[in-house]
């Protein structure tokens, strides 16, 4: 999981900080630890992924960028048998709307979908931790708890 990190993730956490978009994507056959690449185990401090390293190393980063003024919002999109699903709308306070993609000038955007401003990596982990338990989940023959949707933050 380190190594991941430190070859992929690094990279693309410096990318984000110079405020541009950043895409770390797992793809594979069921059972061939996408999700625990992405995510880790909830166990093992020493196992997880690439998401809560991402999430520590960008708020590390800006408490030393005091120069900086930054502002971080987490977004859970799952995709599940064609549809489009705001996993933290289910949030105190979260209002469930309908998600529709809109495309302008170059950009792509999911109308619709909740991004909390999140101030500590403490916080961004629990939202993480939050969608991930809303996420469609069903038994298989090669996997009895696979997610089987697709999920981007």
């Amino acid at each position: 999981q380190e190594r991941v990190f430190d070859e992929v993730g690094l990279p693309l956490c410096e990318t984000v900080l110079q405020g541009y978009n950043a895409t770390a994507l797992c793809y594979g056959q069921t059972s061939a630890g996408k999700s625990f690449t992405m995510i880790g185990s909830g166990h093992d401090y020493h196992q997880r992924g690439l998401l809560p390293r991402a999430i520590a190393r960008v708020f590390r980063e800006v408490s030393n960028r005091l120069e900086y003024c930054f502002t971080v919002r987490l977004q859970c999109l799952e995709i599940y048998n064609e549809s489009m699903y705001d996993l933290l709308a289910t949030l105190p306070g979260a209002e469930r709307r309908d998600l529709s993609i809109s495309e302008s000038g170059g950009s792509v955007e999911v109308k619709g979908l909740s991004a909390p401003e999140v101030a500590t990596e403490e916080e961004a982990l629990r939202l993480v931790f939050e969608a991930e338990s809303n996420r469609a989940v069903s038994q298989h023959q090669l996997n009895t708890h696979s997610s089987r949707s697709h999920v981007t933050y």
